[in-house]
C-alpha cells in the first residue's frame, strides 16, 4: 500500500546524498588544485582556514547526514571565495562597497 511511496521518498533521499557527495567532491578537487597552483601567494590565514574546511569536508563526505554534507560544502565554497578575494588582492581595494568581503574572518564558521 504505502510501499511505492515509501520507496520513492528513500530514492529521492539517496539521490540528494548523492549529489551532495558529488558536489563536496568536486569542491574538494577544485579547491585543492587552486590553492596548490597559487602556492604561496596564499595568505598563511586564508590558506589554513582553507584548509581546514576542505578536511572538515572531507571527514563528512561519507557520512549519510546531508545537512551537515551541506553546510561543511557551503563553509568550503566561503573558504575559496575567501581565497580568490585574497587573491585578486588590492584590486577591490579602492572600492569601498567591497570593504566587507576583504575581512577573511567574516566567513568564520565553527562546527559542532
Amino acid at each position: 500500500m504505502g510501499s511505492p511511496q515509501l520507496h520513492q521518498k528513500e530514492d529521492r533521499l539517496r539521490k540528494e546524498l548523492v549529489n551532495a557527495r558529488n558536489t563536496a567532491d568536486a569542491l574538494i578537487h577544485t579547491t585543492e588544485k587552486t590553492m596548490a597552483e597559487m602556492g604561496e601567494k596564499v595568505d598563511a590565514d586564508v590558506r589554513m582556514e582553507v584548509e581546514q574546511a576542505i578536511n572538515n569536508l572531507k571527514q563528512v563526505v561519507k557520512n549519510e547526514n546531508i545537512s551537515i554534507l551541506r553546510q561543511r560544502t557551503e563553509t568550503l565554497k566561503l573558504g575559496q571565495e575567501m581565497h580568490q578575494q585574497h587573491a585578486s588582492g588590492g584590486e577591490q581595494a579602492n572600492d569601498p562597497s567591497s570593504a566587507p568581503a576583504q575581512n577573511p574572518r567574516q566567513f568564520h564558521v565553527v562546527f559542532p
